[in-house]
């Protein structure tokens, strides 16, 4: 495992759960229980996507993770949060990396 790969890994779990933290903490209703399974579902579908996505199957887990979000909405709201929280955590993270590792910066030089 290279140490790219690991840090957008621990990145992308971080930032998930930094997300879902905000939300469990400044939600009037409070009803987002902070509990291990939940953190430990955020981990895992925050691995699971970026590991495919790294693999290049970048636009099929973000076609899965989108209908798998939708269809949670209709049952579990809180798992959908999730699967979301997950999703968008890697497309900070995907457009960080685009933003700091633009290939058109270096065209004009000779």
């Amino acid at each position: 495992m290279k140490l790219g790969n690991l840090i957008q890994y621990l990145l992308v779990i971080f930032l998930s759960l930094i997300i879902y933290l905000f939300c469990a903490f400044f939600d009037v209703n409070t009803s987002y229980p902070i509990i291990g399974l939940e953190v430990l579902l955020i981990v895992l579908l925050s691995l699971g996507l970026v590991y495919i996505s790294r693999l290049g199957y970048d636009l099929e887990i973000y076609s899965i993770y989108i209908v798998l979000a939708v269809l949670l909405l209709t049952f579990w709201y809180h798992y959908a949060l999730i699967v979301m929280i997950s999703l968008i955590s890697m497309a900070i993270m995907v457009c960080i990396k685009k933003i700091t590792n633009n290939e058109f910066d270096y065209e004009n030089i000779i």
